[in-house]
């Protein structure tokens, strides 16, 4: 596949999905900023694993799918962001990168039940 026609492949699913790939990321998102952010890193996602979209109504399901799993991605990383207890760059116990003991108690109950 030329450059060419996988940027027209790409356009089509885009132009095909992005409404519905927008609402569903937005009802599940409460920033606007946040919900512009997974929506890039879907469409990113698609751009570069082009060659994996099934044809047809299965880019819509694809797409839906890698949507779930950019969201899920972003809940993960802002719980670790919430359990951090230290500073930019400095944790509780003096470590320059957190370890273990640089997450909260409560946190480390919450992730294990």
């Amino acid at each position: 596949m030329t450059l060419h026609d996988r940027k027209q492949r790409f356009e089509v699913i885009y132009v095909a999905n992005y409404a519905d790939i927008l609402a569903y990321v937005r009802r599940r998102i409460d920033s606007h900023d946040d919900a512009a952010d997974a929506l890039a890193e879907t469409f990113t996602t698609a751009w570069r694993r082009l060659d994996d979209i099934p044809e047809g109504r299965e880019a819509r399901l694809w797409l839906f799918g890698v949507a779930r799993r950019v969201l899920a991605n972003d809940r993960r990383a802002e719980s670790r962001r919430v359990c951090w207890n230290g500073s930019a760059g400095s944790s509780p116990c003096g470590r320059s990168r957190p370890g273990p003991a640089a997450y909260s108690p409560a946190c480390a109950r919450r992730s294990r039940s």
